[in-house]
């Protein structure tokens, strides 16, 4: 087992760059604390402009969104952010970020299951609680997901960020999703992922899928 080479925060600064770069970037980009975060369970909510490169990448526009307010976390264990902690601008998007692990090798658990090397990633209790219970108060207005690279490396970092690829190379899977499990394995962005330990395989999305059920939501309000 090798840990990535690079902070969570270093991937979610290369991460957060390529959603406020390009034509119709802008910085919507709110990013609590380390106090806040531990309440609101989320890295940073954002909601790219209508021009920028993402929504023609994905073929689709911007959704609606929503301001966050404290009713959205009403009877968290984790307590209930101020109204005056959280951004008056409305928000489509929510991570948290995780940093991976990569296995390989014999000794890999699940290796025989993915035919080799594999990426994993662990996630707490309490904040995965935050997270499910977000994800379900905001099903119609936005989407709440756990980001992890498909690469474990500096180098691969630094070489997605040149090519403003490391949303392109990061896999997304939702709380409800994960589940009561308490490690996701994935083998590449895109492709499928396993709560461990015997989980079976679910769709991890690429960057590509990530509005497509919200997209067919808002279509079907008539």
């Amino acid at each position: 087992m090798v840990a990535a080479t690079f902070e969570e925060k270093t991937y979610e600064t290369a991460y957060n760059a390529d959603l406020i770069a390009g034509a119709g970037g802008n910085w919507r980009v709110f990013s609590p604390g380390q106090v806040l975060e531990k309440v609101t369970g989320f890295d940073v909510a954002a909601d790219p402009g209508p021009e920028h490169l993402i929504w023609r990448v994905l073929r689709v526009p911007r959704p609606r969104g929503l301001s966050l307010m404290p009713s959205h976390w009403a009877s968290s264990r984790s307590g209930v952010p101020k109204a005056r902690e959280l951004p008056s601008m409305p928000l489509s998007l929510i991570l948290q970020f995780k940093r991976p692990e990569y296995l390989y090798g014999s000794r890999a658990a699940q290796r025989r299951l993915w035919h080799g090397p594999y990426y994993r990633f662990s996630r707490s209790t309490e904040q995965h609680s935050v997270l499910k219970r977000l994800e379900s108060k905001l099903a119609d207005d936005a989407i709440v997901r756990y980001a992890s690279p498909a690469f474990h490396t500096l180098g691969e970092l630094e070489e997605a960020q040149m090519k403003r690829k490391v949303i392109a190379l990061s896999g997304h899977v939702a709380p409800s999703v994960f589940g009561r499990h308490r490690v996701w394995t994935y083998n590449a962005a895109g492709t499928y992922g396993r709560g461990n330990p015997a989980g079976r395989a679910r769709p991890v999305e690429a960057f590509d899928d990530l509005f497509a059920s919200l997209i067919g939501v808002s279509s079907g309000r008539g």
